[in-house]
This record gives structure tokens, sequence and C-alpha cells, in this order.
């Protein structure tokens, strides 16, 4: 009877490890199936390139949607950007230059706080002009029986900053030179180029990436609506492309690497999205916040 149970004892046992084998090696497999798609989500260089950029074209960290909607406003009328939908720190009269037949003015906007995971302040000076049908200046969009047509809208100086609990971004200038056309219409078309240089310092991963960059957008076809408008990020649509340029610091531990990079890319805005396509890869961002 001893030698009976012993060896229902032995089989038993082994029966046992047989299954803890299993579940091991079944585990094992399990963790790996679970770790592959992260890696994936590892930052590399373009995506921390796409990241800089949304962030450089949504409107609530004062990018280039934000200048679109300013444009938008202008393009109603000399007056009708001191009444923008956002809240304002503070806008600045326009002022009249008859020598150049120029209007100028300086914009200054806060959003959020600094107590705030995100927050903004930045301030633009735009110089523009409204012309008629023949291309000569007007001094308002509507001048007797004459309506603009176009409106010249000239980046003069811009700079500041905005903080997400990711991403810090420091603008160290921005100018460009836009146009846009159908003025005497409810809807503009924007063309044009703009230049913007700052440095962008990216945190995750247990790891900090700094892009010290010049991104330059020319505009292809880009409408929305003329006027003030409160979704001008759902508003507008159209094709960027743009140049990136940089120098690129990598920080890990006590690893660290640097870099120059060129990047071009084609940016498509719609329906409060836009995508960008830089090298093989695709990506989305949200037009209102630059979040993906």
């Amino acid at each position: 009877m001893m030698k009976c149970s012993t060896a229902a004892l032995r089989m038993l046992m082994i029966a046992f490890g047989i299954t803890m084998i299993g579940m091991l090696i079944a585990g094992g497999c399990s963790k790996d199936d679970t770790t592959a798609p992260q890696t994936s989500t590892v930052p590399t260089v373009d995506s921390d390139v796409f990241e800089s950029v949304i962030a450089a074209i949504a409107e609530d960290n004062g990018g280039i949607v934000d200048q679109v909607a300013d444009l938008a406003a202008i393009a109603d009328g000399a007056d009708s950007l001191a009444s923008t939908a956002k809240p304002i720190a503070g806008v600045g009269v326009p002022v009249y230059d008859s020598a150049t037949s120029t209007w100028q003015v300086q914009v200054m906007r806060q959003r959020g706080s600094v107590s705030e995971p995100f927050h903004a302040t930045y301030t633009r000076t735009y110089r523009y002009q409204y012309r008629d049908q023949s291309g000569e200046p007007l001094q308002h969009r509507v001048v007797g029986a004459d309506t603009a047509c176009s409106v010249s809208f000239e980046i003069v100086a811009g700079n500041g900053s905005c903080h997400t609990t990711r991403l810090s971004q420091q603008v160290m200038s921005m100018t460009g030179t836009l146009q846009a056309t159908g003025v005497d219409t409810d809807t503009i078309v924007i063309s044009g180029t703009c230049t913007r240089t700052g440095v962008d310092t990216l945190t995750s991963y247990q790891s900090v990436r700094t892009l010290e960059y010049q991104l330059e957008l020319t505009f292809a076809n880009v409408r929305c609506l003329r006027g003030q408008s409160e979704d001008i990020s759902q508003q507008v649509r159209g094709d960027l492309s743009g140049n990136y340029i940089a120098n690129v610091a990598f920080m890990s531990g006590y690893t660290y690497g640097e870099t120059n990079i060129t990047r071009t890319m084609e940016i498509t805005m719609e329906d409060g999205r836009a995508t960008l396509s830089i090298g093989d890869g695709s990506y989305s961002g949200d037009l209102a916040t630059g979040t993906p």
C-alpha cells in the first residue's frame, strides 16, 4: 500500500511540475505579446518632429491656426480683431499709416495659467492692407461702393511660450507673408509662407529631447469663413507643406546624444484634425489643442 501511495504521489508531483512549466511558458508568451506593441510607442525623431510641428500649428498654443483666425477677423474689417472669440489678455488698437496705406496692430494673448497643466502666453505684431479688385489699397474693407477683394497680411514679429505636462515650447521668432483672397465673399482663401524658430523640449519615457528648430510652412489653398469664429480649428481646411531643420539633443540617464536633422512634410487640415506625412510615417493631431 505504501509503494502504491508513493508512486501515486510521484505521478501527482510530475503532473504538477508539467502544469507549472506550461503556465510559465504561456505566461512568458503573454508577457512578450503585451510588451511588443509598447515598443512601437517609443519616441523616434520623426514622432518628436510631429509633436513639435502640430504644436506650432494648433490654435490654443498660439500656432498658425491662431494667426488664420486673426486674418479671418481682419478680413471682416479693421476693428474686428479687437473682439475675437477666444480669451485675450490684450489687443492693441489698430493704427493706420496713410503713407503706406497699411494698418498695424499688436496682439497679446494668455490661455490657461501657470498653476494649470496647460498655459500659453504670446505676442504677435501684424501689418495688413485691404486691396480692391485692381490691387489698389483701401483704408477699410468697405469704402463707399468699393469692397476689398483681398488682404495682404504680414506677421512682423512674434514670440511666446507654451507649456503642457509633456511639451515645453519657447518661440524665439515668427514672421510671415500671407494673402487672403475672396474677402468680398463668405469664404477666404489663404496663400503665402510663415517661418518660426524656437526651442521645444519633450519629456517622456525617462528621457528628455530638446529640438532647436526652424520651421517654414507654405500655404496651399487654405480656406476658412471670413469673420470671427469660435471654432476656427473646425472650419479651416487646406494643405501646408513644411520644411523643418533642427538640432536635436537627447538625454536619458547618463546617456547624451546630439544630431542635426532636416525633414520635409505634407500637412492636410480638415474637420479639426491635421494629418502630417513625414518620411514613411503618417501622424494625426488636433488643430485646437495640438494633442495627437
